[in-house]
């Protein structure tokens, strides 16, 4: 029987990118949202321009990085959904983690009012 860890890193698992996904930044972003929810809802809009900007700098370096072939996507992990030259899951993960770090900042860095 193997552990989890193996079957996560393994070729026997399916779309392991969404599982990644979960694991490391749905599952954590909803954790701060319970957490503190009356100021992520408060600043919701800066949270959200995290994200956009997450995309600005992040979606031209994959592009770069894919067209050098510094990375790549096995298509076993991945949904298969492709936009502007990128998997859904890739964009997925560069938008929710500009938000997540955004929305620790305001947690950690935002004094007493957060």
């Amino acid at each position: 029987m193997k552990g989890l860890k193996t079957y996560l890193v393994s070729e026997d698992c399916m779309l392991s990118y969404w599982i990644w996904l979960m694991l490391y930044v749905f599952a954590p972003m909803l954790a701060l949202f319970i957490w503190k929810k009356d100021a992520i809802v408060r600043h919701k809009k800066t949270a959200l321009l995290g994200g956009i900007g997450s995309l600005a700098v992040a979606v031209p370096w994959d592009h770069f990085a894919i067209k050098d072939g510094l990375w790549w996507f096995p298509k076993d992990e991945i949904i298969g959904i492709w936009f502007l030259g990128l998997p859904i899951e890739e964009w997925c993960f560069i938008f929710f983690i500009g938000v997540e770090i955004t929305m620790i900042a305001l947690i950690f860095a935002g004094g007493k009012r957060a």
